[in-house]
Parts: C-alpha cells; sequence; structure tokens
C-alpha cells in the first residue's frame, strides 16, 4: 500500500531535512527553486528504502489509516506521498522508555507530573465535541499567523476509538490526539496543543 519508513537514523535525518527548511515553506504553493532541491534529496533517500508492508483489515479505522496514508497531488502519487516514519512500539508498556535515546521523554514525563498534567481517554461523545471545538478555536486564532487556519481540517468525533487528551491542573484541556488504529497500525490523525 504505501511505504513506511522504519530506520530511525533515516528518519531523523529526513525530521532534520524537512525541519531546518520547514519554516520557509510554510502555507506555501509555489514550487521555489530551493523547495525543489529539498525535495529532490528527500526523494533519493527515500528510493533506496524497502517498504514496511501494513496490514489493516476492514472497518471505518481502517479507512481513516488508508486514506491519511494514500496521499495524491493532481491524482498522481510519488514516493514523496508515501513515505511516511514508523515508529515501532514495544508490546510491553514501560521498555518504550529505557535507553539513553529516550531520556528527554522520561525527562518530559517528570516535568508533566510536577506540574500536575494529567492525560486520559476521552470517550464520551460530548466531551470529544467540546475539546473539538476548543481545537478548531485554537487552529483559527494560532499565535504563529502561517498556522492559523480558516477551516481546520478535524476529525469526526465519533468516528475514531482512540482520543487521548492532557488536562492542566485546573481542568482545562491543553493537548489532545486523535489516533485510528486497526491491524499493525495506527496513525497520528489529529494534534493540537
Amino acid at each position: 500500500m504505501s511505504i513506511l519508513n522504519k530506520n530511525e537514523k533515516l528518519g531523523s535525518t529526513l525530521i532534520e531535512l524537512c525541519g531546518y527548511h520547514a519554516d520557509k515553506f510554510a502555507r506555501r504553493q509555489s514550487l521555489h527553486p530551493k523547495r525543489l532541491v529539498l525535495l529532490n534529496k528527500i526523494y533519493r533517500i527515500l528510493d533506496k528504502e524497502s517498504p514496511v508492508i501494513i496490514m489493516l483489515g476492514q472497518c471505518a479505522q481502517s479507512n481513516a489509516i488508508f486514506n491519511n496514508l494514500n496521499l495524491r497531488t493532481l491524482g498522481i502519487q510519488t514516493i514523496l506521498h508515501q513515505a511516511k516514519l514508523v515508529l515501532e512500539i514495544p508490546d510491553e508498556r514501560d521498555v518504550y522508555k529505557l535507553g539513553s535515546d529516550r531520556q528527554t521523554i522520561r525527562r518530559m514525563i517528570r516535568k508533566a507530573t510536577a506540574l500536575k498534567i494529567r492525560c486520559r481517554s476521552v470517550s464520551e461523545p460530548d466531551e470529544r465535541q467540546k475539546i473539538l471545538q476548543m481545537a478548531i478555536a485554537y487552529e483559527q486564532s494560532h499565535p504563529d499567523e502561517r498556522y492559523r487556519k480558516k477551516h481546520p481540517v478535524v476529525p469526526d468525533p465519533n468516528g475514531m476509538d482512540l482520543w487521548l487528551a492532557a488536562f492542566a491542573d485546573d481542568l482545562r484541556p491543553i493537548a489532545v490526539s486523535v489516533t485510528p488504529s486497526a491491524g499493525n497500525v495506527a496513525t497520528l490523525r489529529f494534534f493540537v496543543r
């Protein structure tokens, strides 16, 4: 279906490449020569990678994942459309946080705990709708004008099972993520902080 990248070193190279230039091209539609050079570098890196096989099955969440992965421009799909960074999550919950390369995650968890930030799943449709409305309002008035969206694309509040939110000490939502999962894949569909 899609070429997905599972090589962490390659992933960090691509993130560095894209992140370094991302602000220059945010919200631009034109093909600036430097953007073409950047896309060419990314294409050459991805062209050497082998695909990761995903198995979705048949369900509403499978459709959401497929639509998120099956991107096209003017009806054309290239390797740049297919590339996704894959993060393998171990079966045991705490194993992911182990090792020196996860030191930042552990530090952020301690910081959030000290600030009394609590995370939990959001399953009630009314609460999902309320959080979604807050997220839409935030994206419409984003502090950075480049990321402000007049009509943000948001998920169906009832169409995806895994909704997680982080709440401040005063119970105000400060971040929300929506993650459909099916088969051996989950994909971040929506995130606002």
